[in-house]
């Protein structure tokens, strides 16, 4: 899945989401199944938490932490 993909599935409006992150495997860029959104609002956010939660039974959806190392980890 590319970040594009992820955008899409989660069916927010295109100016809501800051940042898209897939995580990667350094050594051989492979994906390794996780992802970080940042979205501008609230709302937002929680507005597509429950659509995907819904959507993706499967996946596990969970709010991160809001630590200045997250935020470096996300530029």
């Amino acid at each position: 899945m590319t970040e594009e993909e992820l955008k899409l599935k989660l069916d927010a409006p295109d100016d809501s989401i800051e940042i898209v992150r897939l995580l990667r495997n350094r050594r051989t860029g492979l994906q390794r199944g996780c992802a970080f959104v940042k979205f501008k609002f609230r709302e937002d956010a929680v507005d597509a938490m429950n659509r995907i939660k819904s959507r993706q039974p499967r996946w596990v959806v969970e709010w991160s932490n809001n630590t200045e190392s997250d935020v470096r980890f996300l530029r």
